[in-house]
């Protein structure tokens, strides 16, 4: 069927070298530009399912996108006028490949749709480069733990930990902004504290970064997404004006920021830039930012806790609730491959942290399919008695669920102490640091 979009939509569409499909109000699908026909329209799928023009986008499928529903919620997000995207593994013919999808709203009034954009980014994606920029990621985040949870001053420990991020992550600049009101009484980011790639000209010193307001340059969206607990990425290219030039003169191609969660009270956002290529940030790369985001929060929250402590303002109970949080923070879950996760495990394996994080790793466990888990044990100092029977015992529970368990980053008093315990260590692998356990974890994965 012909394109169901005036020509000049149409010519701008094909112009466009990622594959796109537009829809209209009713998400029937009114145009599929050149790229997408070319790239996604030579399949198997049968007759009567293949996404095509004046077809609604819910019921189609595609062998090398997927199925329509799967973007249901994006779509709905978009017809609110929020932007979203996702990255989403597919597999057929012995072969596996990633595809990065926005989905956009498009148009206004009557004429109001969505704009979905799918790219293969399998490149990008590719396991066998990756292992060492994870292992540098997680590292990232045992530092910042390390950091953020160790009772100083969340501030003097903010520079360095943004320093490894970034280095970790391989971008142009790490931020974090302060939520608050200006002036005028409307809402703003403060700019409080940066770190940049050498040769690159920091935001800090610019009046322009340095109080953000969010209605005028078209942030209101940022806003909706960050109070639900909800990452913003993207693009520059794609973004909506002033939002787009203001980025485009720092040389920003490509972002993610994550909010930053005081308790329950939006403090503010950690925020990574790419000048150097239109990036698009693998799931690891955003969880590794959460996790961060996560940490300081947790920093902000007990500084915050400390300091009416001091003045004798919070109750016990309060208190309580605070320390329990920071526990669970000291064991994030992280996804470092399809089906692969780590839990990486920093300070002192005390018994009373053993059930917690069993329970949260079980469920990721389950939440996320995985095949293989990794306990990495880099970041421990000491442990209890009792506490190695403990980690042996979670590792047998995962297995299990059906996945392998891998110990990695072992400390030679950690080695004694699983071989003295006597606990059944048969059926766990390990492996001597975290980059070789990621390596060993995704050949594993592959195999079933």
């Amino acid at each position: 069927m012909e394109s169901l979009v005036d020509e000049p939509v149409r010519t701008v569409l094909d112009a466009l070298s990622t594959p796109v499909a537009l829809l209209d109000a009713d998400r029937v699908i009114v145009h599929l530009n050149e790229a997408w026909r070319s790239t996604f329209q030579n399949g198997t799928t049968a007759a009567g399912e293949e996404f095509q023009i004046g077809r609604p986008y819910g019921v189609c499928v595609g062998d090398a996108v997927g199925a329509g529903t799967d973007d249901e919620g994006a779509i709905d997000a978009a017809m609110q006028g929020v932007r979203s995207e996702r990255m989403s593994r597919h597999e057929g013919g012995g072969e596996r490949w990633w595809i990065h999808t926005r989905v956009m709203p498009h148009g206004h009034g009557t004429q109001r749709g969505v704009l979905i954009e799918k790219e293969d980014v399998s490149e990008r994606m590719d396991p066998e480069g990756t292992a060492m920029s994870y292992q540098a990621v997680l590292h990232a985040v045992h530092f910042a733990a390390s950091r953020f949870l160790d009772g100083s001053p969340w501030e003097t420990r903010i520079q360095e930990v943004l320093r490894r991020l970034g280095e970790a992550l391989s971008v142009s600049r790490v931020y974090v902004f302060e939520r608050s009101t200006g002036r005028h009484g409307g809402e703003v980011f403060r700019h409080r504290y940066e770190w940049v790639t050498a040769g690159l000209s920091g935001q800090l010193d610019d009046p322009a970064w340095q109080e953000v307001d969010v209605d005028a340059l078209g942030m209101t969206d940022w806003v909706e997404l960050f109070e639900g607990g909800h990452l913003v990425q993207g693009v520059v290219r794609s973004m909506p004006e002033p939002l787009r030039s203001a980025l485009s003169v720092n040389g920003v191609l490509a972002l993610a920021l994550v909010p930053v969660y005081a308790g329950k009270l939006w403090w503010g956002a950690l925020g990574v830039d790419e000048c150097t290529s239109e990036r698009a940030w693998t799931l690891p790369e955003l969880e590794a930012l959460r996790a961060a985001a996560g940490l300081l929060g947790a920093a902000i929250e007990g500084r915050w806790t400390r300091e009416e402590l001091e003045r004798g303002v919070v109750q016990a109970e309060y208190a309580r609730g605070q320390e329990e949080m920071l526990r669970a923070l000291e064991a994030p879950i992280l996804p470092v491959h399809d089906r692969v996760l780590v839990m990486p495990i920093v300070g002192d394996l005390r018994v009373e942290r053993l059930a917690r994080a069993q329970e949260a790793l079980l469920q990721g466990t389950v939440a996320r399919g995985a095949e293989a888990v990794i306990l990495d044990l880099t970041g421990m100092r000491h442990v209890e008695e009792g506490s190695i029977a403990g980690l042996t015992r979670m590792a047998r529970a995962v297995r299990l669920l059906g996945a392998t368990v891998i110990l990695t980053g072992i400390a030679p008093e950690v080695a004694q102490a699983l071989t003295l315990c006597g606990s059944d260590l048969n059926g766990l692998a390990t492996c001597s640091n975290l980059q070789a356990g990621i390596a060993k974890a995704i050949q594993l994965a592959r195999r079933r």
